[in-house]
C-alpha cells in the first residue's frame, strides 16, 4: 500500500449555512465510507498566507487550503475513484491528490 495526501481547496466563493451544513453531512458520509483507507485524520486549516520571492501576500491566494488527510491505497486510480466521490467536489472544491514519498534524511 503507498499513501497519498488529499489536499481539499476551498470553493471560488462563501458557503451559505445551508451549504455548509449540507457538505458537513455529506462529507460525514463519504469520510465512514472510505474510513478503512484513511491513516491521518481530516486535518482543517485557518487563512493562509503564500510566500514568494517577493515576500508574503495574506490577500492573494487563488485557491487557499481548506484541509488535508492522508490516505491508503493499492493504485493512484484507486485513490482517484475514492477522492472523486468526495462532496467538496459538487460544491466547487478542489482536491488536490500527490503521493507521500519515504525519504530517509537520517542516512548519509
Amino acid at each position: 500500500m503507498s499513501s497519498f495526501l488529499f489536499a481539499f481547496h476551498q470553493p471560488p466563493g462563501p458557503l451559505s449555512p445551508a451549504q455548509a451544513d449540507a457538505l458537513m453531512a455529506k462529507g460525514q458520509v463519504w469520510l465512514e465510507g472510505i474510513a478503512r483507507s484513511v491513516t491521518g485524520p481530516l486535518t482543517p486549516l485557518g487563512k493562509s498566507v503564500w510566500l514568494g520571492c517577493d515576500g508574503a501576500d495574506a490577500n492573494e491566494t487563488p485557491a487557499p487550503l481548506a484541509g488535508f488527510m492522508i490516505v491508503e491505497a493499492q493504485t493512484v486510480e484507486h485513490v482517484v475513484d475514492m477522492a472523486s466521490s468526495s462532496p467538496h467536489l459538487d460544491v466547487g472544491g478542489i482536491i488536490e491528490i500527490a503521493p507521500v514519498l519515504d525519504l530517509d534524511f537520517n542516512s548519509a
